[in-house]
């Protein structure tokens, strides 16, 4: 049996149609369980309130005291977490209500987008 070029264009086409797209390592959407890189925008659903207890600018690392987060099945709880990229604390302080979006990946718990609540 002989191919003809149309028709393993065609296939490889409707192959490449049929699978789900999918996010890379590394990549960043407002979708359940993944988070937004500070300059795009979440939707205020998909974030979760918290206080901010302590921030280390130096570390790039801030404590919250904050509700469930539902996308890492996690109750309500003060802790830390890495800030994803660091300089997500320069407009916050101690003290500030806030929503944020947190995930979790390669065993750190960072927050990737925070934005003020008040």
């Amino acid at each position: 049996m002989t191919l003809k070029p149309h028709s393993l264009l065609a296939g490889a086409l409707l192959a490449a149609l049929s699978i789900p797209l999918q996010a890379q390592p590394g990549a960043t959407a407002p979708a359940a369980g993944a988070a937004a890189p500070a300059s795009q925008s979440v939707s205020p659903a998909a974030m979760t309130l918290g206080e901010v207890r302590r921030l280390d600018r130096e570390a790039g690392k801030i404590t919250l005291r904050h509700e469930a987060i539902l996308n890492l099945d996690m109750p309500a709880m003060t802790m830390s977490f890495q800030l994803r990229p660091a300089t997500l604390a320069d407009a916050l302080k101690v003290g500030d209500k806030v929503r944020f979006v947190a995930r979790k990946e390669g065993g750190l718990f960072l927050v990737t987008a925070i934005e003020r609540a008040d």
